[in-house]
């Protein structure tokens, strides 16, 4: 059995949840949020029906995608809607050991960085689980975001007006966990990107990809962070190459017959 407690502090209600059958607590890492009006503890997913959206939206399970779960959708879903959440911004701030990097030479990948500001929004896409698979998409998730990656909740504003605001699953990369890399010259992140590479795949096409996505789903917003590491990582890429031929033009000229 669940139980819970909960405290004011500036304006914020912190909620907390915990087994009272085993020793230990249920939230021994939790992601408070200073732009959340309720901050909830990761790992509170056993009252799945506890959502605050209402109409079309009540009693569901949804998850939020503003990096790779964008653009690869690798668990069902009955519905998707594009939207954004308040109060953060999108940053390359976690390392990534597992999948666009190596524990040698970990990539970077993004998180969602609080600001308290209501006007920061981060773009991205909400998705709906199956009723009947929640626990086991929930698993699947987690496991996928293993690297550092704390599960909580937040309010998703939909694009389309007409539809409420309605509370989202989303996974975040909390200051201070095993894999964090925290900021950086862009110039230094952008290095990073372009040349790492794990088991998912290369970086650079974990960035390519979210730009096209974002460029698609909200054209008419302009991710600062996003698109300027973009041009950078491009730049990069394209030195390399000319590099890469020139030393191949020259290893020609000292050996014309090879």
């Amino acid at each position: 059995m669940f139980h819970h407690a909960s405290f004011k502090y500036k304006k914020l209600l912190f909620v907390f949840f915990w087994d009272n059958v085993k020793s230990t607590s249920k939230f021994t890492s939790i992601h408070l949020c200073k732009c959340l009006d309720t901050v909830y503890c990761a790992g509170d997913l056993e009252n799945k029906s506890r959502v605050s959206g209402k109409k079309m939206k009540e009693c569901s399970v949804w998850a939020f995608g503003y990096g790779s779960i964008i653009w690869k959708v690798d668990f069902p879903t009955t519905e998707s809607c594009v939207g954004y959440v308040r109060g953060f911004v999108r940053r390359f701030y976690q390392g990534s050991t597992d999948h666009r990097g190596t524990p040698e030479s970990p990539g970077r990948v993004v998180t969602l960085l609080p600001t308290g500001i209501e006007e920061d929004k981060v773009w991205g896409v909400a998705y709906r689980i199956p009723d009947e698979e929640v626990e086991s998409v929930i698993s699947h998730l987690d496991y996928r975001e293993k690297g550092g990656f704390t599960r909580s909740k937040t309010l998703f504003f939909p694009k389309d007006s007409k539809v409420e605001p309605f509370e989202i699953i989303v996974y975040v990369a909390v200051e201070g966990n095993v894999n964090y890399l925290g900021p950086a010259p862009l110039d230094e992140i952008a290095r990073t990107i372009a040349f790492s590479r794990g088991p998912s795949g290369t970086n650079v096409e974990y960035l390519f990809n979210l730009c096209k996505s974002m460029r698609e789903l909200v054209p008419e917003v302009k991710d600062e962070h996003l698109f300027t590491l973009e041009a950078g990582v491009r730049k990069l890429l394209a030195r390399e190459e000319e590099a890469t031929q020139l030393k191949q033009e020259n290893l020609k000229l000292q050996n014309p017959k090879a």
